[in-house]
């Protein structure tokens, strides 16, 4: 239980202190452009930034999905090779 427990922390100094680092960063850059009415920051930085990263997760989840299909036709093939019935 301890082991399982161990991998669960919280390791500030890589990738999660690095999230919370930029969700501050982010969040004060939004702040400084809605407070001193930067026109290209809202229009034009935000919005195309939002577009890349959905579409970098779309393409990370289709080829996660993609893995997994594959993996699953590999293993129902090996199966059928095995001289398995696939009707019992």
């Amino acid at each position: 239980m301890q082991e399982n427990k161990k991998n669960l922390d919280i390791a500030w100094i890589g990738v999660d202190g690095l999230l919370v680092v930029g969700y501050f960063v982010l969040v004060g850059i939004i702040l400084y452009a809605i407070i001193y009415r930067n026109d290209f920051i809202i229009g034009t930085v935000i919005p195309y930034s939002i577009m890349i990263a959905v579409t970098g997760i779309f393409i990370n989840y289709l080829s996660v999905v993609a893995k997994f299909g594959r993996a699953a036709r590999e293993k129902r093939g090996q199966s059928s090779h095995n001289g398995e019935d696939k009707l019992h």
